[in-house]
């Protein structure tokens, strides 16, 4: 019995823990000077698509 109310505590304890980390809204923001540039575009379009993936919010400054 012991073993198993340790166990629920430390789950318990676990979840209270990480779950604001996670909970937390990740925002990214990318400056640059050269996003006319046709490569400069291929790159940040790329970061974009996999910051989504990522569930991340990504700025665009120019």
């Amino acid at each position: 019995m012991g073993k198993r109310v340790l166990f629920v505590c430390v789950l318990l304890l676990t979840y209270i823990c990480t779950s604001p980390v996670y909970a937390k809204k990740r925002s990214i923001t990318v400056m640059t000077p050269f996003l006319a540039q046709p490569g400069t575009q291929l790159m940040v379009e790329a970061f974009e698509k996999a910051a989504h993936e990522k569930s991340w919010e990504v700025d665009v400054i120019d």
